[in-house]
């Protein structure tokens, strides 16, 4: 899972993969380590959520996002996240401008 992630944040691709019981559909844009856990920062734009409307910025636990697979599709580049979504203990990786 993690090659996969990684891959996606490199080549802009979006993302599939049920999380919490829901489909999502996200552009990841940073992996890393928060509070110990590998999380992925996504702006979810299809799928469902608990969580409220879409699209959305979320963190997704690594381990939790089941059947992760590439869509065919890719996104044109990095967005604009909100500063609470700027802490993490560590960054793997982020989306290029």
């Amino acid at each position: 899972m993690d090659a996969l992630i990684r891959r996606a944040i490199s080549d802009k691709r979006i993302v599939e993969f049920m999380y919490m019981g829901y489909p999502r559909i996200a552009e990841p844009h940073i992996y890393g380590k928060k509070d110990g856990a590998l999380q992925v920062l996504a702006y979810q734009i299809g799928g469902g959520s608990s969580k409220g409307g879409l699209p959305e910025w979320r963190r997704f636990n690594l381990p939790k996002m089941l059947d992760l697979r590439l869509n065919v599709a890719f996104f044109p580049g990095q967005r604009k996240y909100h500063a609470a979504h700027s802490s993490w203990d560590e960054k793997y990786l982020t989306v290029d401008l």
